[in-house]
């Protein structure tokens, strides 16, 4: 494999195996343009350069350490984890607000269940029997 940052090829790998799909490609120049290309060897022969393939080194591909065994990378791992404890927060403080609203309620009630205190006077009646 190949690749040039400017005018001349340089080699980034001699040897790759046949069956390789994949090339992890190190050390790039941040926000720069890499062209790629493969040339098959095999003995003495060697053949045409493969089609040219341009990518940008400004995009962000996490590297293989970062991805985990579901292929999540860590940092969508952490923000998944971040908002489930936010949800657990919530419902905690919902339900705490819930009970404290309740108690307010019920103690309102009772006060509202008691009968007002009323004096009453009897009046001594005048006859006398």
């Amino acid at each position: 494999m190949e690749f040039r940052l400017g005018e001349r090829w340089e080699i980034l790998d001699d040897s790759i195996p046949a069956g390789e799909l994949e090339l992890l490609a190190r050390d790039l120049i941040q926000e720069a343009w890499y062209e790629f290309r493969i040339i098959a060897v095999m003995d003495d022969m060697v053949s045409e350069p493969s089609n040219v393939v341009g990518v940008s080194s400004t995009d962000f591909f996490p590297p293989p350490e970062m991805v985990e065994e579901r292929g999540l990378t860590r940092p969508v791992v952490a923000g998944i984890v971040a908002t489930i404890c936010f949800l657990a927060a919530a419902v905690l403080f919902s339900t705490m607000a819930a009970c404290f609203v309740n108690k307010q309620r019920r103690k309102k009630l009772k006060r509202k269940k008691d009968p007002p205190l009323s004096i009453t006077h009897c009046r001594k009646s005048m006859e006398t029997p």
